[in-house]
């Protein structure tokens, strides 16, 4: 049975990558889960790291709700044009 730590921690074929990262590169969960356990591991500056890319990866969706709730996406009220 492999362990998580082995899953997430292992190098992979390609330099700067693991399994875990090859399952779904664009994953969240997968760069949030690696840094936590990174961060566990006392591989702070690597966990961080870690971190921060799942921090960007979901700004944009972050963006979006801030803007649905500030209400910049609400289009001011006009009054209808007089049709002539």
């Amino acid at each position: 049975m492999v362990s998580v730590a082995t899953l997430f921690l292992t190098p992979a074929v390609w330099p700067g990558t693991s399994p875990g990262q090859r399952l779904d590169p664009r994953s969240y969960s997968i760069h949030y889960q690696r840094g936590q356990l990174l961060m566990r591991l006392n591989r702070t500056e690597e966990g961080l790291a870690e971190l921060h890319k799942v921090q960007q990866m979901l700004q944009p969706a972050a963006d979006r709700v801030d803007d649905e709730v500030s209400g910049k996406r609400i289009a001011e009220p006009r009054p209808a044009a007089d049709p002539q």
